[in-house]
């Protein structure tokens, strides 16, 4: 997909949530995820980027959106397994591996915020 998220209508939209109840497949499932992500529609995202991940469990994509949506709001351990998913099968991923470090350094200052 090249146009942006947020340059499609919302008939547009339901078009391509017909055309997946017809024919699911990963590629429907994440440009929608996209168009919710950008329309900060989390839950519907979360929705498509899960089933994206139910077809196919090492979309890498689907896994690194969902992992920003559960850290955007403050689910670390579920944003967690999702990077953790995919350096199973891409252990060099390096938006994974930069996504648990910013995880880390986010829990390892919590405790520092509490007491001041």
């Amino acid at each position: 997909y090249s146009a942006s998220a947020s340059s499609f209508c919302p008939a547009a939209v339901s078009g391509e949530e017909d055309s997946v109840s017809i024919a699911p497949n990963v590629v429907a499932f994440d440009s929608l995820g996209e168009i919710y992500r950008e329309r900060k529609a989390f839950a519907a995202a979360e929705r498509m980027f899960s089933r994206s991940i139910a077809l196919n469990p090492e979309d890498v994509k689907a896994r690194t959106r969902l992992a920003e949506i559960y850290a955007a709001h403050a689910q670390p351990a579920m944003a967690a397994a999702q990077y953790r998913a995919i350096l199973k099968f891409d252990p060099k991923n390096a938006e994974a591996r930069e996504g648990l470090q910013k995880l880390a350094g986010a829990a390892a200052s919590r405790p520092d915020e509490r007491q001041h």
